[in-house]
């Protein structure tokens, strides 16, 4: 029977942008590995880890990356040539049906500036920050504020 890999201690990588936890596992020949695990993939999770979003906050945006990683959508980049492959059938668009219904009702609750905040950041990742100068406001304000609406909205 294998050990369960064992967790050494967390240390803050990328210039203080991730948390990472220092791992020590056997691998299947017996040979031990000490390796990093990076845990902060996720725009908001560094947000809430720099407390610029309180834990209501986290709690929200994780619950709707998770209703659009369940329902298995993803952002596509789809030129004239990839067309053929939509009409074709060749993949279904949705995975959990029931996950992308909950997210479409949760965006509906947002404005157009809500919806594309939370599209933008939560789940494409992008720097609050970056998404204000391009929309010249105070993203992280933005951001909290839908944040806080869609808390509210669910109960939380």
């Amino acid at each position: 029977m294998r050990a369960k890999p064992q967790v050494i201690r967390s240390e803050i990588v990328n210039n203080g942008r991730d948390r990472a936890d220092v791992v020590r596992a056997a691998g299947p020949d017996g040979t031990v590995a000490v390796f990093a695990i990076n845990r902060t993939q996720r725009m908001v999770d560094r947000l809430f880890d720099r407390g610029a979003i309180d834990g209501r906050q986290y709690g929200a945006a994780t619950r709707l990356r998770d209703l659009w990683e369940r329902a298995r959508l993803v952002t596509a980049d789809l030129g004239a040539h990839d067309l053929y492959r939509i009409s074709g059938g060749e993949r279904e668009w949705v995975g959990d049906e029931a996950a992308f219904r909950r997210y479409m009702l949760a965006m509906r609750q947002m404005g157009r500036d809500g919806r594309r905040i939370l599209s933008d950041v939560v789940i494409g990742d992008m720097a609050p920050e970056a998404w204000g100068r391009r929309y010249r406001c105070d993203g992280l304000l933005m951001l909290r504020g839908q944040l806080d609406r869609l808390a509210k909205w669910w109960g939380m």
